[in-house]
């Protein structure tokens, strides 16, 4: 049997135990630390790549760095990780008031449309199971319109993009107490308040960007380091991607409904948002 699947089920099995021990962990490390960095995503948004980036710089002593999802991700002991138990963690400490160090919150923002389709590679399992066997390119067309109207008739594109929205605007004050603001500074979006920190980059810009809004907001100077893309992952249809990722359109209405979105105005711009919207509208529109 493989490695990994007797892990998996010795933590199925004794998941109470295993979370015990890492909230205990966690809580130690938490309690004890002078300065949180916490990459805060909402997922496929590039926060692999923005955590090793800045595990790769000296930061001050007693500084701990976490790379978390949503503290509201619901799940059970079947998909019980370390990182699931480290949200938990987060969660109760702050909702006891308990964290008195410093704490940066960092997060991603992508192009909605791109976000969702990667997510669709991301969790074949989840959204579209055809994805775990790998697609002919003569029947690229085909699976295409058939991952397009998964898409559109589960209702996932639209409530993923609500999420997404709803992450960045509405979780991250929530539980961190800072709210965003649209107010863009160089290189991204910053804003302090008190002990706490709420910052916005967007994966679009992060190579160009990355170095030098690190380099003022925290006096580090991250080294590039990509993780964990579908391209870099390999495996079954990464041809397919590039194929969706250059032939998936929507029909006005979707396009019109997502980019009409505030949030996504303030973090892009006008022109920013009509270039994602000609990206993905359908010929004719």
């Amino acid at each position: 049997m493989h490695l990994k699947s007797v892990i998996r089920g010795v933590i199925e099995k004794h998941w109470v135990l295993y979370w015990i021990v890492f909230f205990s962990r966690y809580t130690i490390e938490i309690l004890s630390a002078k300065r949180l960095i916490i990459v805060s995503t909402p997922g496929h948004v590039g926060s692999s790549t923005l955590f090793e980036s800045l595990k790769s710089c000296k930061w001050e002593l007693g500084t701990r760095i976490y790379d978390i999802h949503s503290l509201d991700e619901k799940r059970n002991r079947i998909n019980l990780t370390a990182r699931h138990v480290l949200q938990d963690t987060l969660r109760i400490l702050l909702r006891l008031n308990w964290v008195g160090c410093k704490i940066d919150v960092i997060t991603l923002a992508r192009d909605p449309i791109a976000r969702a389709l990667g997510a669709v590679f991301q969790n074949k399992s989840m959204f579209y199971p055809a994805l775990n066997e790998e697609i002919d390119d003569n029947r690229f067309g085909e699976q295409l319109l058939h991952l397009k109207e998964n898409m559109l008739q589960s209702g996932y594109l639209l409530d993923t993009v609500n999420w997404q929205v709803s992450f960045y605007t509405e979780e991250i004050k929530n539980h961190f107490k800072i709210s965003f603001s649209p107010v863009r500074n160089e290189y991204g979006f910053y804003q302090k308040k008190n002990k706490r920190s709420y910052s916005i980059l967007t994966l679009e810009d992060l190579e160009k960007d990355m170095a030098f809004f690190f380099k003022k907001y925290f006096n580090v100077t991250p080294i590039l380091r990509t993780k964990n893309t579908n391209e870099k992952r390999g495996g079954a249809n990464v041809l397919f991607y590039k194929y969706c990722k250059q032939n998936l359109r929507f029909s006005k209405e979707i396009v019109d409904k997502i980019y009409s979105m505030q949030f996504f105005k303030d973090v892009y711009g006008e022109e920013r948002v009509e270039n994602f919207k000609a990206q993905w509208l359908e010929s004719g529109e």
